[in-house]
């Protein structure tokens, strides 16, 4: 069983957890309202043969809340590297994006090539992005005290329109617990310049959780890797 580990950046402390052994290591990080538990299924399954390095976005899980609103992508960027680092890894890593987890995965492969050999996207938010005044009602709804009815507006959205009916409650419960990250993760996402680009679709609230869903991102991810200027397929 892995533990929890903590990277620091700045004031910032990131909860990670790191599992498996081998050469190749998968950065893997969830969606807005998830958490790094609803990643562990596509974890278990490559850690057999790769280390496997599971991270809670600040505002999510174990890691630190959300303070203030000055929030950009850049800072998430730094998270990732600041595990990076915590965790001593210092060959290229083939990350792991959902939905906004792609958004951070992408931004990370910009700024710093070096430390990545690959992205797999899955569940290309470009679509939600391109309604920047939907994203900001729902913020703006959030701000103001309404987080039931911003975070039912975004899940809606993001995992579909029969969500409740179809997400475990433990997964709703989660993402209703980092409905506090709401408002400050949306301003991002509102203003983050994403171009449409190769991605998998599954299931949003419960990513892995089916055997075909899970076999698709493997045969992904079993694929040659490509170089780290282009996206992966």
């Amino acid at each position: 069983m892995a533990t929890t580990s903590f990277a620091q950046h700045g004031l910032v402390r990131i909860a990670y957890e790191l599992s498996g052994e081998g050469e190749t290591v998968f950065v893997m990080l969830h969606g807005l309202l998830s958490d790094r538990v609803a990643l562990r299924p596509l974890a278990d399954a490559l850690a057999d043969d790769a280390s496997v390095i599971m991270i809670d976005l600040r505002g999510h899980g174990g890691s630190s809340a959300i303070h203030g609103v000055d929030l950009h992508l850049d800072d998430l960027v730094g998270d990732v590297v600041a595990v990076l680092d915590s965790a001593g890894i210092q060959v290229p890593v083939q990350m792991i994006g959902i939905e906004m987890g792609a958004v951070i995965a992408d931004r990370v492969r910009m700024i710093a090539p070096e430390r990545v050999a690959s992205v797999l996207r899955l569940n290309d938010p470009s679509p939600l992005l391109a309604d920047r005044d939907t994203l900001l009602a729902i913020a703006d709804r959030a701000y103001k005290g309404q987080t039931g009815p911003a975070v039912d507006h975004w899940l809606a959205l993001s995992w579909g329109a029969d969500w409740q009916s179809t997400v475990p409650k433990p997964r709703i419960a989660a993402a209703r617990r980092s409905a506090p990250a709401l408002p400050q993760m949306l301003n991002v996402l509102a203003y983050a310049e994403v171009e449409p680009a190769p991605s998998l679709l599954i299931p949003g609230g419960t990513p892995f959780a089916d055997d075909a869903d899970l076999e698709r991102v493997l045969t992904e991810i079993r694929k040659p890797v490509a170089p780290a200027t282009e996206s992966t397929s």
